[in-house]
């Protein structure tokens, strides 16, 4: 009964931590919160596996933390209790903040695909303009000198 006592103690500060500020100093208290935050709401990872373990200890059902803890995030569910106005509204602009650098990811991760594309077709393309370039070369009737020859192949190969 004490060790789930201690492992419900040990949850219940990490919601406190996300959800008030108890922490003196706005990096500390940040830090603190987006460790909470981690360990409350991780889907994988070593912050999930140790939540599953201390909520099983505690007797709780890890998912339907998780779950609580993000409907609260979101508003979906009141604050009971614990917190206060001012903690929830920094724990929020944490969730902000990381959606914010998630959509920031995705769109230079596009971006960067998407140059690479760029990129490729343009190789492409040239690669084109040297077989067609070869191809005239055959077919051509005049006498190449072999200074030309080697630079249309240097050309071809790179």
């Amino acid at each position: 009964m004490a060790e789930r006592e201690l492992f419900a103690a040990i949850i219940l500060r990490a919601v406190q931590d996300l959800l008030t500020p108890t922490i003196p100093g706005e990096w500390d208290t940040r830090r603190h919160r987006e460790d909470a935050f981690d360990f409350l709401t991780a889907t994988e990872g070593p912050w999930a596996r140790r939540r599953e373990e201390f909520a099983v200890a505690a007797g709780l059902d890890p998912d339907y933390l998780r779950d609580k803890v993000l409907a609260i995030m979101d508003g979906r569910a009141p604050l009971d209790h614990v917190g206060n106005a001012a903690g929830l509204a920094a724990a929020r602009q944490i969730v902000a903040d990381r959606r914010e650098a998630v959509e920031r990811q995705a769109r230079h991760r596009e971006q960067m695909l998407a140059e690479k594309r760029r990129r490729q077709a343009k190789r492409r393309a040239e690669q084109a303009r040297r077989e067609v370039r070869l191809r005239q070369l055959a077919t051509d009737q005049r006498p190449s000198t072999r200074d030309e020859v080697v630079d249309i192949l240097a050309n071809y190969l790179g």
